[in-house]
């Protein structure tokens, strides 16, 4: 497992935090509403790559997850470069 990431790149004029779970995905905190293109972007590169992913979303804290269809967190690893890249 790779060290958790605490970064805060300028997306769309809002921040963004990613940290790795304990099972290997994302948790990415950033807000959801200003950041809707960016989230459709990475939506289609999942998709490209055979992957239907949900989002898991906690309101509270603008937080989200993505899951693939299996159930699992898709990959740190893999949420930063659809996001980031």
């Amino acid at each position: 497992m790779s060290d958790a990431v605490d970064g805060e790149p300028v997306l769309g004029g809002s921040w963004a935090n990613i940290r790795e779970t304990p099972e290997g995905g994302a948790i990415v905190s950033m807000c959801i509403d200003t950041n809707i293109d960016r989230l459709e972007i990475a939506r289609l590169r999942l998709k490209e790559q055979g992957k239907n992913v949900d989002m898991i979303i906690n309101d509270i804290d603008d937080e989200f997850i993505l899951i693939d269809e299996n159930g699992g967190q898709v990959p740190f690893d893999i949420v930063m470069k659809v996001l980031f890249d």
